[in-house]
Formats: structure tokens, C-alpha cells, sequence
């Protein structure tokens, strides 16, 4: 995963909602109280690791939280494909 953005070298994460599931890996949405980038936390549930975060654009996460269900699902599966 070497695309992987983040925002600041000492992330102060805010959880805002969840942003469902795909392929094994979990994704929230959230802020950085530190900068106020938007980022997506992405991370594995069979692996025992803290995850990454993923600088979105705010087109992005318009889209998530217009999204629902199997919509959401797959649109994050999208993302996450093209990281």
C-alpha cells in the first residue's frame, strides 16, 4: 500500500461514521483534529495492526455518505482496489 496519504506526521484522529466493509478490510471516516483533513482509516480484520489512513477529497466523502448498503460496499471495494 505505498499510495497511502496521510495528513500529519502525529494523526489526532476523530471518529465521524462508519463507512462499511470490503474484502476483508474495515474503513471509518474521520477527521484530523489536527489539520481537519478528511481521511478514511482503512484496516484488516484478521490482522492484528492499527491500519492506515487515507487522505479523501471532500467529493469523496459526499459520496460515502450518500451511499448506503451494497452501494457503499461497492464503491468502497472500488477505492480500495485503486489504492
Amino acid at each position: 500500500m505505498d499510495k497511502i496519504k496521510t495528513c500529519c506526521d502525529n494523526i489526532n484522529w476523530q471518529f465521524i461514521q462508519d463507512a462499511g466493509h470490503a474484502r476483508g478490510c474495515e474503513f471509518t471516516y474521520g477527521k484530523c483534529t489536527n489539520c481537519g483533513a478528511d481521511l478514511i482509516h482503512l484496516f484488516h480484520t484478521i490482522r492484528n495492526d492499527d491500519g492506515y489512513y487515507q487522505i479523501v477529497s471532500p467529493e469523496f466523502v459526499s459520496q460515502i455518505q450518500s451511499l448506503e448498503g451494497n452501494e457503499l460496499k461497492q464503491f468502497m471495494k472500488l477505492w480500495y482496489n485503486d489504492l
